[in-house]
């Protein structure tokens, strides 16, 4: 089984080479930019991976949290989770490259729909 750092990195070098977004890992575990207080008073619940999606003239962005086939969300990355979401905001769990080639499309077509609703004339 695959390991979850090297999924997230083959995810991170796929999703980069396609030219309407671009991506990152959410830095953790270093001195000098910790997770710890950036998100809710404890960021230790912060997806793994950053997406900064380029749709109809608008710049979005996807949380995905990278998972083995087995591994479940901490209850940190739960509350997580629920608060982007309640924002309105686009977040995926994803388990391999195809899972979050999936989610980037799942969430086009979110935003399309989005965008419709909204009128907005692009």
């Amino acid at each position: 089984m695959q390991s979850e750092q090297a999924i997230e990195t083959a995810i991170i070098n796929a999703l980069n080479a396609k030219k309407d977004l671009f991506c990152f890992k959410f830095p953790r575990g270093q001195k000098s930019f910790s997770r710890k207080n950036t998100v809710m008073g404890s960021g230790s619940g912060v997806s793994d991976i950053i997406v900064n999606l380029h749709y109809s003239e608008l710049c979005f962005v996807v949380y995905l949290e990278v998972k083995t086939k087995t591994g479940i969300l901490r209850e940190s990355q739960k509350l997580f989770k629920n608060k982007v979401e309640s924002f309105g905001g686009l977040y995926y769990l994803v388990r391999s490259v195809e899972d979050a080639e999936d989610a980037i499309m799942d969430a086009k077509a979110t935003l399309n729909s989005m965008i419709q609703i909204a009128k907005i004339p692009w």
